[in-house]
């Protein structure tokens, strides 16, 4: 990226930027052969309350289907520290875009467990890489 198109004082997280004032950050990469995106999220250098956090949130994720970078697949994986009520918002902007929604889980291996699905490739429950 041009370093000339990044505004100055801007948070770099997973190849996007965010303003320094950001609550909430929430970046995608894809696995174009998979068919597999990965959403990373944390919370930002802002900190505030979940009705905040959940209208930041819930703004970011539309952006990003409504540009494409979330355009749907196979599967999403969802990575990051959440509030129940920011799962709850990531989710349902997603929901209908993928087969299947499967979630970090630090304390168990495979890390990965499928939280919903549409489909009969995953099973809810299921633990994958």
């Amino acid at each position: 990226m041009d370093n000339k198109l990044v505004p100055e004082g801007s948070i770099e997280f997973h190849g996007a930027y965010f303003s320094p004032n950001a609550t909430y950050l929430i970046a995608v990469e894809h696995d174009l052969k998979e068919k597999v995106d990965t959403l990373y999220v944390k919370f930002g250098p802002v900190s505030a309350q979940n009705d905040q956090l959940v209208r930041e949130a819930n703004d970011r994720v539309k952006k990003m289907v409504d540009s494409g970078q979330l355009a749907g697949g196979t599967l999403l994986k969802i990575n990051g520290p959440a509030s129940l009520p920011l799962a709850v918002t990531i989710s349902h902007g997603v929901l209908h875009l993928y087969e299947a929604i499967a979630v970090y889980d630090p304390k168990i291996s495979p890390p990965y467990v499928i939280s919903v699905t549409h489909g009969l490739r995953y099973k809810v429950g299921d633990r994958i890489e």
